[in-house]
C-alpha cells in the first residue's frame, strides 16, 4: 500500500503536459478571460494616488479586485500555454516558437509604450495626467528595464508573459514538460527577495499561477465542467475570503488560488448569450489590455475639465470609464482589422 501511494505521488509530480492536437477555441476559457479583462479594466480606473473622495465603496472594491484578478488572469494564460504547447525536436524549433509567440506581445509593448510616454509628455501641459513620466530617455529606460515602475506600468503583464514564453519552453525541453515540478520550484522562489528591475519580482510572484494553469490543463477532466455544487461552494469560500481581506492582511496567493476554479465554473453556468458576450471580450482581451488605460486616461483628462469625480459625480465616471475602456479598444481592433490588417495582428 505504501508503494502504491508512493507511486501515485511520483506520478503526480512527474506528470507531463500531454502531446495532443491543439483543440478548437474553448468557450469557457474565452469567457473566463473576458470576465478577467473586465476586472482588469475596473482595476485600472484609478492610478496610484488617485482616489475619488467620498467613495470608500470603490476603494474596498479595488482592494478586493487586486486580491485575485491578476493571479486569475495568469492562471488562464498558463492553461492557454499548455493547450498550445508543441513538442520541440531541436533548439531551433524552440527559438522559432518563442519568437513567434513573443513578437506579437513585445512589438505593441515597445511601440505603445513609446506612444503613451510621448503622449503623456505632451498632454501634461493641457490635462491632468495619471502617473506622468519624467524625461523621454529615462521613461524609455524604465519601460525596458523596470516596467513595473514605469510611466506605463500597466503593461507589465505583457513583459512578464514574454519572459515565461522565452524561458519555460527550453526549461521543459531539458527537464520534461512537468508543470507540477515547476509549480513546486515557483513556490520555493517566493521565499527569496527579488528586485523590481526586469520585472523579476512580478515574474516570480505570478509564476505559481502560470504553472498552476498548466497543471489544471493536465487535469482538465476535473473542471470541464465544474460540478454545480463545487461552483457555488467555491464561490462562497472565495467571496468569504474577499470580504475577510477588507481590513485584514490576506496573502494574495490565497484569494488568487481560490478564485480560479469557481470563476471558470461560473462562466460555465452562464446563459449562452452572456457566455458569448464574455467570450467575445476574451478573444479581444489583448486589445482591451493594451488600450484601456490610455483610453480611460484621456477620457478622465477631458472630463476633469468639465466636472470633478469626487462624491456622487463618480457614479457617472464609473460606468463611462468601464464602457469606454472596453468599447473603444474593441472599436480600434475592429477598425484596424478592416483597414490595417498588418497592424491588427499585433493588437
Amino acid at each position: 500500500m505504501q508503494q502504491s501511494m508512493l507511486k501515485r505521488i511520483t506520478h503526480f509530480f512527474s506528470q507531463e503536459i500531454p502531446v495532443t492536437e491543439r483543440p478548437p477555441r474553448l468557450p469557457e476559457l474565452d469567457a473566463a478571460r473576458g470576465l478577467a479583462i473586465i476586472f482588469v479594466v475596473i482595476g485600472h480606473i484609478i492610478s496610484k494616488g488617485e482616489v475619488p473622495a467620498d467613495n470608500n465603496w470603490f476603494v474596498v472594491l479595488m482592494g478586493m479586485i487586486y486580491q485575485f484578478h491578476m493571479p486569475f488572469f495568469m492562471a488562464l494564460a498558463g492553461i492557454t500555454f499548455a493547450l498550445s504547447l508543441p513538442v520541440f525536436g531541436s533548439w531551433g524549433e524552440i527559438r522559432a516558437y518563442s519568437v513567434k509567440r513573443v513578437k506579437p506581445l513585445m512589438v505593441p509593448f515597445v511601440i505603445l509604450g513609446l506612444v503613451i510616454v510621448v503622449g503623456k509628455l505632451v498632454a501634461v501641459h493641457f490635462l491632468e495626467v495619471s502617473n506622468p513620466p519624467g524625461s523621454l530617455g529615462y521613461s524609455l529606460l524604465m519601460l525596458l528595464f523596470d516596467p513595473t515602475e514605469s510611466a506605463v506600468r500597466f503593461l507589465w503583464f505583457i513583459y512578464v508573459l514574454s519572459m515565461y514564453l522565452i524561458l519555460i519552453p527550453p526549461l521543459f525541453h531539458i527537464a520534461g514538460r512537468r508543470p507540477v515540478l515547476l509549480l513546486m520550484v515557483a513556490i520555493v522562489l517566493q521565499f527569496f527577495d527579488w528586485p523590481e528591475e526586469l520585472a523579476l519580482r512580478a515574474a516570480v510572484e505570478y509564476l505559481p499561477f502560470f504553472a498552476l494553469g498548466m497543471v489544471l490543463w493536465i487535469y482538465r477532466a476535473w473542471w470541464t465542467p465544474v460540478a454545480g455544487w463545487a461552483v457555488w461552494s467555491g464561490l462562497a469560500v472565495f467571496i468569504g475570503l474577499l470580504i475577510y481581506s477588507d481590513g485584514h492582511t490576506m496573502p494574495r496567493w490565497v484569494t488568487g488560488a481560490a478564485s480560479i476554479v469557481p470563476l471558470i465554473g461560473l462562466v460555465q453556468q452562464m446563459p449562452v448569450l452572456l457566455e458569448k458576450f464574455f467570450g467575445y471580450l476574451g478573444q479581444k482581451s489583448l486589445s482591451i489590455y493594451l488600450f484601456n488605460v490610455p483610453v480611460m486616461g484621456l477620457v478622465k483628462g477631458v472630463l476633469f475639465l468639465i466636472l470633478p469625480w469626487d462624491g456622487p459625480y463618480f457614479f457617472f465616471y464609473f460606468p463611462v470609464l468601464v464602457v469606454t475602456g472596453t468599447g473603444i479598444p474593441l472599436t480600434i481592433k475592429v477598425l484596424a482589422t478592416k483597414w490595417l490588417p498588418r497592424v491588427a495582428k499585433f493588437i
